[in-house]
């Protein structure tokens, strides 16, 4: 038994770069605030009464249909806190207040019958973060800290791996369950071609039309998404990852650029997996090499 709870144990709390996971705070803040731009409490506060279906959350708050002043006070409250989480200033405090009012967002836009498929994951991350040390370099905080002698200096932690890990976690049951969904509603059959080809001629994107005339191509597509989504789990092996991160930002264009169905949030939040703080160091390494004229790596 010791054997694997040391091993469960150094996937998840291996000391990582405390850097890296600053970068996922600022990638991650960044695309709630291109995603929201405080447009979707707004989309809340106009919505007619008559499409107005609360959702479990809602009802469980007790919450009523808000109006539009109550939107945009949220809105604005909402986005001072993701600024503030960003610069890293009071960061797990900004945090703290934000995760609440975009769970709320989420389930307020559901009730009025908007499905938030790649927003979901978005709060799973910014949970993960709010109790995670992600204030610790890239922030205003870590410089007062200096400026009152209280900074550790550690570039690396046991808690800074955990939150990435477990991201690709919710990640893999997302693509998974979408990917067994299709299983279940139809089966093998489904990467026969005829699901995709309706989708596409449905759609009536020019280039997706080109595609939907060659059934071979549509069964192709078909079947590659299969695997991409039933195979997501296995990049929890960090060679596999890589891999099946290319597949994932692949199919997000496909369905973008085929049928125009962008949920770019999630490719967007690839960018928390690249180990930025090796990447630092390459091109350190491969910018001194080109003024030494040396070979990068050699002694």
């Amino acid at each position: 038994m010791k054997a694997p709870l040391r091993a469960w144990d150094r996937f998840w709390f291996t000391p990582a770069p405390l850097a890296d996971l600053a970068v996922a705070r600022v990638i991650l803040v960044c695309v709630i605030l291109a995603l929201n731009r405080m447009s979707r409490f707004l989309i809340v506060g106009r919505a007619t009464a008559d499409l107005w279906d609360p959702v479990g959350a809602i009802e469980l708050l007790g919450l009523t249909k808000p109006d539009l002043a109550t939107m945009q006070l949220l809105a604005w409250v909402t986005t001072a806190l993701l600024v503030l989480a960003g610069l890293g200033l009071l960061t797990r405090v900004a945090l703290v207040c934000v995760f609440p009012l975009l769970f709320v967002q989420e389930a307020l836009v559901m009730s009025f019958g908007k499905a938030s498929h790649a927003t979901i994951p978005v709060l799973y991350l910014l949970l993960f973060l709010t109790i995670a040390p992600c204030d610790r370099r890239l922030s205003v905080d870590r410089a007062l800290r200096q400026a009152l002698g209280r900074d550790v200096g550690a570039n690396e932690s046991a808690f800074a791996r955990w939150p990435i890990e477990l991201f690709y976690v919710v990640l893999s049951g997302f693509y998974f369950s979408a990917g067994l969904s299709k299983l279940r509603t139809s089966g093998p059959a489904w990467a026969d071609g005829n699901t995709l080809q309706f989708h596409l001629l449905q759609k009536g994107v020019p280039l997706g039309l080109e595609v939907a005339e060659h059934l071979w191509l549509c069964a192709l597509g078909s079947a590659a998404v299969l695997l991409f989504q039933l195979g997501f789990p296995l990049g929890l092996a960090p060679r596999l990852r890589p891999w099946f991160l290319c597949a994932g930002a692949t199919f997000h264009l496909g369905t973008g650029v085929l049928m125009d169905v962008w949920f770019w949030p999630l490719p967007a939040l690839y960018l928390v997996f690249v180990p930025w703080t090796r990447v630092r160091s390459r091109v350190r390494r491969a910018r001194k090499a080109v003024r030494t004229g040396t070979r990068p790596g050699a002694a």
